[in-house]
């Protein structure tokens, strides 16, 4: 019969194209359906994971260069207001500690809550 001819072609199809064909043989157009059917069963579990796992790439690295800009828009403002040396570096720790704390937390801050009420005065006295 003809559908018998679609499924075979089918089923040839996809284990040409997957390391299945050559350790699985159907012996009769049930077995091949079922075969087909955990083919492309397969082949859309493995691409859902492969998205999923992108996108957590995808995310973790846009919150690190957040953190990033955040931290030189830190290190510009510093600079630009002479705030001296060592103060700086304090600052800096201070600001790249809180966002590493706040990327596994998921919270979000502005520039001037970023720093502790003691850096925050010395930064506005320097």
């Amino acid at each position: 019969p003809v559908f018998d001819r679609y499924v075979a072609s089918i089923y040839y199809a996809l284990g040409s194209m997957s390391t299945l064909g050559s350790t699985v043989n159907a012996l009769n157009t049930g077995e091949e359906l079922v075969a087909i059917l955990f083919a492309v069963t397969a082949a859309v579990v493995f691409s859902t994971l492969c998205a999923l796992l992108s996108a957590h790439v995808t995310s973790s690295q846009m919150s690190h260069w957040e953190s990033t800009n955040k931290l030189q828009g830190v290190i510009m403002y510093l600079r630009r207001r002479s705030v001296p040396r060592a103060l700086q570096y304090r600052v800096q720790r201070y600001v790249k500690h809180v966002l590493d704390n706040e990327s596994q937390t998921s919270v979000s801050h502005d520039l001037s809550e970023l720093l502790s009420a003691p850096l925050k005065a010395e930064v506005t006295t320097a």
